[in-house]
């Protein structure tokens, strides 16, 4: 419910409180219970749901880099690079580049 929840709104602000609404939970047990099945927080995955839709994008499309951090829901392009390139080792430009026609 939540992970169903969370991938079709990544793109939008997600707050704790909706999240754990939808499941029918208080927040903190929204955060245990999540954390206890997927091994990772209910941010963290958002993180990463956000990051993967971004990668596929770079690759895909003709976004620039700000369009795609607004689609995949950052606030600012350069949260967005930041957290790419902690996850990539790379930024944004420098991955579309690389990969580029490899789909």
């Amino acid at each position: 419910m939540i992970i169903d929840y969370i991938d079709q709104h990544y793109a939008e602000p997600l707050e704790l409180e909706e999240i754990a609404k939808k499941a029918g939970w208080a927040k903190s047990t929204c955060c245990r219970e999540f954390k206890k099945t997927m091994n990772c927080t209910i941010f963290e995955y958002i993180m990463n749901c956000r990051l993967s839709q971004s990668e596929r994008l770079l690759l895909s499309s003709d976004h620039t880099i700000t369009e795609i951090a607004g689609l995949c829901g950052f606030d600012t392009s350069s949260y967005f690079i930041r957290n790419f390139k902690a996850r990539t080792g790379i930024s944004p430009t420098a991955y579309r580049r690389k990969y580029a026609g490899k789909l």
